[in-house]
C-alpha cells in the first residue's frame, strides 16, 4: 500500500493524475498537499447566496490523492472560508458524500462563529500521506499525557468513526520517555524582591486559588506566614483547600471579592486567575503586586487584565520552599523581623481571627425545630462527620457559608469545582473516592461526603450518577441543598445590575424556581437505591443508596445518625435531602 501510495504521489507530482487541471495549478496544489497545508478546499471566498460546492479542481486534486484527510476545526487561525450561514449544512453533507471516508470532521460546530447571517469555517489538512489510523495515533500521542502538565484539566479527543475502525500496526509508548514536565523555580532577584516586599509591607496580603491542588503546597504556605507575623491569607476557592482555615493567618473562602483586598499595600497572588472584582474591591493603587502562577498571564482567559509589577511563571510549591529557605537565611530581613511591630501586629491578628470564630459559631440556630440554612447544617456536619472526612463542594451560593462552619484545615479535606458552569459534582464525587480508595490504606476508608445544591444536582445526571454509585458500589454521603431553585443567575444579575429588576422578581418571574421540587431522596433510591428490577419485584427489596429528607434541626440531626451508621459502619450509600 505504501508503494501504491508513493507511485500515486509521483504521478500526482508529474501531472499525470490531474486530468484537466492547468500546469500552475498542479504546481499550486501539489506544493500546498506536500507541505500539509491545504487551506482552501474551495478555491476563493464565495459571496453569500452564491452556490457553496467544492470546484472542480479541488475535487480532482483530491482524487489524486486518496490518503489525504481533511481536519474542520477551530485550530487554524489565520485562514477563513466563508460560507452563507443557511448553506453551511448542506455544504458540508455533500462534501463528505463526495470525499466519502476522505474527509474527517472534528469540533465542526466549535470551529463556526455566528456573524450576522454568515459562519465561517477554518479548514485544514492533517497528515497527508500516513495511513489515516497511524495520523491520529501519531498526532494524538501528546494529549493524555498533557493532563499531567500544569495547568492541569481533563483532556478531550474527539476522532471520526471511520478513523476509529482503521486498522493499524500495533505500537507502544514508552511511559518513561513522556512523564510530567519538571516545576519551573523563580529566579533569584524575583525571591530577593518576593521575600523583601512581604517583610517589609504594613500590611501584606497573600491570595491563592489553586495551590492546594499540591497538597504540600498548605504546609509551606503555613511556613511562610509563620515567618512574617501579621500576614493574610485570601483563599479564593479555585479547588483544594489551599491554606488551613484554623490558621490566624486565614480570611476564609470568599470567592474573590472579599473587601481584605482593599487596605492591603502589598498583594502575593499565588496560583489564582482571579483575585478581586475590578468594579467592587480593588486594592489601593500604591498597592505593590506580585503574581507567581503556572500561567500568569491567564491564556484562556482573553480578558484577564489584573495589573501586576512582576509576574513569574513557576511551580507554587517550589517558588514558595524558595521564599521560606530564603527568608530563613538572609540575615537582614532576619533583623527587620525582629522588630517588635511585627510581635504586635501578630497578637493583633490573632485577636481579630479569634473574633471572627466566635462570630461563625453564634450563626447556626441549633434547636430542633429551627429550618435548615447553611450554617446550620455546615455546624451540624462538622461535628457528626469523623475528621478524615472529605468534602466535595458544589453548592455554588452557599459555598462560603459552608467554608466557614466546616472551617477545612487539611489539605485534601475541601474540593471545590473552581469552575464557571454547574453540573461538576455528582461524578467528581465519584471520582474522588475512587482516587482516595487508591492512595493506599486508610484513604480507603475516608468518607468522601458530597454537598450539593439542588440546581448542581440536576443539572449533572442525578439518575446515571445515582446509578453508577450503585453499580460499582462507590459509597459516598450526598447532602443535597433544596432550596426549591437555581439562585446563581440572581447573584450574578444584581452583581452586574445591583437596583435592576430582578431584585425585585419572583424565582418564578426570572424563571430559576424548581417548585414544585422534586423528592430527591425518593430519586436516590428509585435509581439505585434497591435490587428491585428484573430479578425482585418484591417492594422489600434490600437498599444500597437510602433516601431521607430533613426539614428541621431534629430531622437533619436524626438523618446523621442513620449516615454514620449505614455509611461508616455499614459500608452503604445515603443521600439526605435538606429542604431549606
Amino acid at each position: 500500500m505504501a508503494e501504491e501510495d508513493q507511485d500515486r504521489r509521483g504521478a500526482a507530482a508529474s501531472g499525470q493524475s490531474f486530468h484537466n487541471l492547468p500546469g500552475s495549478k498542479r504546481v499550486e496544489y501539489i506544493r500546498r498537499v506536500e507541505n500539509g497545508l491545504l487551506e482552501f478546499l474551495v478555491p476563493g471566498a464565495p459571496q453569500p447566496g452564491e452556490e457553496c460546492r467544492p470546484k472542480a479542481e479541488s475535487l480532482s486534486c483530491i482524487d489524486a490523492f486518496p490518503r489525504l484527510r481533511i481536519l474542520v476545526s477551530h485550530a487554524k487561525v489565520s485562514e477563513y472560508l466563508w460560507i452563507d450561514g443557511r448553506k453551511l449544512s448542506s455544504f458540508m453533507s455533500m462534501l463528505v458524500h463526495k470525499l466519502s471516508v476522505k474527509v474527517s470532521i472534528t469540533q465542526a460546530w466549535a470551529g463556526l462563529r455566528s456573524l450576522s447571517s454568515l459562519a465561517y469555517a477554518r479548514i485544514r489538512s492533517l497528515e497527508s500521506f500516513l495511513a489515516p489510523g497511524q495520523s491520529i495515533c501519531t498526532g494524538y500521542k501528546k494529549p493524555p499525557i498533557k493532563k499531567l502538565f500544569t495547568p492541569k484539566g481533563p483532556v478531550y479527543v474527539a476522532i471520526a468513526r471511520e478513523v476509529l475502525a482503521e486498522e493499524i500496526r500495533p505500537y507502544s509508548l514508552d511511559q518513561e520517555q513522556w512523564v510530567p514536565i519538571g516545576p519551573s523555580a523563580l529566579p533569584d532577584d524575583a525571591i530577593h524582591d518576593i521575600s523583601t516586599a512581604l517583610v517589609q509591607a504594613e500590611r501584606p496580603l497573600i491570595i491563592t486559588g489553586y495551590s492546594g491542588r499540591d497538597r504540600r503546597t498548605p504546609e509551606l504556605l503555613v511556613a511562610l506566614t509563620d515567618l512574617i507575623p501579621g500576614i493574610r491569607v485570601h483563599d479564593t476557592g479555585g479547588s483544594d483547600m489551599c491554606f488551613p482555615f484554623s490558621h490566624i493567618a486565614s480570611e476564609g473562602f470568599r470567592l474573590s471579592f472579599d473587601e481584605c483586598t482593599r487596605d492591603t499595600d502589598m498583594i502575593f497572588l499565588l496560583d489564582c486567575d482571579v483575585p478581586w472584582i475590578p468594579s467592587r474591591n480593588p486594592p489601593p493603587k500604591n498597592t505593590k503586586i506580585y503574581h507567581v502562577d503556572c500561567d500568569p498571564l491567564n491564556q484562556q482567559i482573553p480578558v484577564s487584565f489584573f495589573p501586576a509589577h512582576g509576574r513569574w511563571k513557576a511551580d507554587s510549591f517550589t517558588a514558595l520552599r524558595q521564599l521560606v529557605n530564603y527568608i530563613k537565611g538572609d540575615a537582614s530581613l532576619k533583623k527587620t523581623l525582629q522588630d517588635p511591630k511585627y510581635t504586635a501586629r501578630g497578637n493583633s491578628r490573632g485577636e481579630v481571627h479569634k473574633a471572627r470564630l466566635a462570630n461563625i459559631a453564634s450563626q447556626p440556630r441549633l434547636g430542633d425545630q429551627e429550618r435548615l440554612d447553611a450554617h446550620n447544617i455546615g455546624s451540624l456536619l462538622k461535628r457528626s462527620l469523623p475528621d478524615s472526612t472529605t468534602f466535595v463542594i458544589e453548592a455554588v451560593t452557599a459555598a462560603q457559608t459552608l467554608s466557614d462552619q466546616l472551617q477545612p484545615s487539611r489539605p485534601g479535606s475541601w474540593i471545590n469545582c473552581g469552575g464557571t458552569g454547574i453540573g461538576w459534582s455528582n461524578g467528581a464525587a465519584l471520582g474522588v473516592k475512587m482516587a482516595l480508595a487508591n492512595l493506599g490504606e486508610g484513604c480507603q476508608q475516608s468518607l468522601v461526603c458530597h454537598i450539593v445544591g439542588d440546581g448542581s444536582f440536576m443539572c449533572a445526571a442525578p439518575s446515571s450518577a445515582l446509578w453508577v454509585a450503585s453499580k460499582y458500589e462507590i459509597l459516598i454521603l450526598t447532602i443535597v441543598l433544596n432550596n426549591g431553585g437555581w439562585k446563581a443567575p440572581r447573584n450574578s444579575a444584581e452583581l452586574v445590575y445591583p437596583t435592576g429588576l430582578s431584585t425585585s422578581a419572583s424565582d418564578d418571574e426570572i424563571n430559576i424556581s424548581f417548585r414544585p421540587t422534586p423528592n430527591y431522596a425518593a430519586l436516590a433510591e428509585a435509581a439505585a437505591g434497591s435490587d428491585v428490577g428484573w430479578g425482585n419485584t418484591s417492594a422489600n427489596a434490600e437498599v444500597w443508596i437510602k433516601g431521607m429528607r430533613a426539614r428541621t434541626v431534629g430531622d437533619f440531626k436524626e438523618a446523621l445518625q442513620h449516615a454514620n451508621s449505614r455509611v461508616v459502619k455499614e459500608g452503604k450509600g445515603m443521600l439526605i435531602e435538606a429542604l431549606m
